[in-house]
């Protein structure tokens, strides 16, 4: 082996490699900076070397991707992205209700990052009382355990998605565009939620039907 050959080896192996999701990535695709930022942030990670942007994103994939995008943001790993331009085509609304692919989720959800990471307000270290608005869901019966199911118990506990949530089921069945920025947004508020506080001194209010709510007194007057 020549010196030139040794030398360009000990080069290659010194400056960094460009994301692996672009083995399976082409350069000019219009997710592939989205695409290479989610994986370099580990929220969506790859399957053998392989992003598979074309796969629709389950309920249950959606739950680990939710739990790995809450905890990037609380620890600041966001800092410093920029999002991309947006697109100048046409919006497809049938993905609303039609089911989700790995690229579109990777440009949605990475671009709301962005945006969360800068408008969240800022940590003090530790959690905040949890706003009473945002109710706690229940765990479902499945998965009996498993990672999955560690996920989602940490989703339910801080809040990160709410009664009703179509992550509760994480099952199979391919998630649509609604339930994937219901789940985002649910995600978001319970972010938010942990570091703002409330009032300790609630009033308790009575709705029309009887259903209770709280509301911080007013100041008292001078």
């Amino acid at each position: 082996m020549t010196a030139v050959r040794r030398g360009m080896l000990l080069l290659a192996a010194l400056v960094p490699l460009p994301a692996a999701a672009q083995r399976d990535v082409p350069a000019g695709h219009w997710a592939a900076e989205p695409v290479a930022a989610m994986v370099r942030l580990g929220v969506m990670p790859l399957a053998a070397g392989r992003f598979n942007g074309s796969a629709k994103v389950t309920r249950a994939q959606m739950v680990g991707i939710v739990a790995r995008m809450a905890r990037s943001l609380e620890a600041g790993k966001w800092a410093g992205e920029s999002p991309p331009q947006p697109s100048t085509g046409k919006v497809d609304k049938s993905t609303l209700k039609g089911p989700v692919s790995r690229y579109d989720l990777a440009a949605a959800a990475y671009r709301i990052g962005v945006f969360t990471a800068r408008a969240l307000p800022p940590f003090a270290g530790k959690a905040t009382n949890v706003s009473e608005a945002l109710v706690r869901a229940a765990m479902p019966a499945k998965p009996a355990a498993g990672p999955l199911r560690t996920e989602l118990a940490f989703l339910v506990t801080n809040r990160f998605v709410h009664k009703g949530s179509p992550l509760l089921k994480a099952d199979t069945q391919a998630l649509t565009g609604l339930e994937a920025s219901r789940a985002l947004a649910e995600m978001i508020s319970g972010l938010n939620a942990r570091r703002t506080d409330e009032p300790e001194k609630r009033i308790q209010l009575e709705r029309p039907g009887g259903e209770g709510h709280t509301h911080a007194p007013a100041d008292p007057k001078p």
